[in-house]
């Protein structure tokens, strides 16, 4: 009996060395991914006190014409999006909250791939660079 438990506490070891393996591997691996070159991350920060109803991002180029809707974004919910489009041309917001409709263009002074729209009460929009 005294070898079942030995051989139980074996496997369990080995079984929480491949586990954490495992998760060190995976984590490695995750931050190797890029993004494509004509691709950006938008972070939807809703810094508000109400939910937003939605917020709309518009952007082209010769080639293209691109519209994401996010609904339904909490108080205090950050949503990320993934946009097909480059840094710095810039792009439409428009957020819908409480009736109130407020419409901006972001992301021209930005050379980030990765920024962050944070929304406020008095329906200002402030962005921040990512990286």
């Amino acid at each position: 009996m005294h070898n079942l438990t030995t051989s139980h506490k074996v496997l369990g070891f080995a079984l929480l060395l491949f586990v954490l393996l495992s998760g060190y591997l995976l984590i490695q691996h995750s931050r190797q991914l890029e993004l494509p070159d004509n691709a950006m991350v938008v972070e939807l920060l809703n810094y508000r006190q109400t939910p937003i109803d939605l917020v709309e991002i518009k952007h082209g180029n010769n080639n293209t014409q691109e519209t994401i809707v996010a609904l339904q974004i909490q108080p205090g919910e950050t949503r990320p999006l993934v946009i097909n489009h480059q840094p710095g041309l810039g792009f439409n917001l428009t957020m819908v909250a409480d009736g109130e409709k407020t419409e901006v263009c972001v992301g021209k002074t930005s050379q980030s791939r990765r920024v962050r729209e944070i929304f406020y009460d008095d329906d200002s929009i402030e962005e921040v660079d990512l990286q």
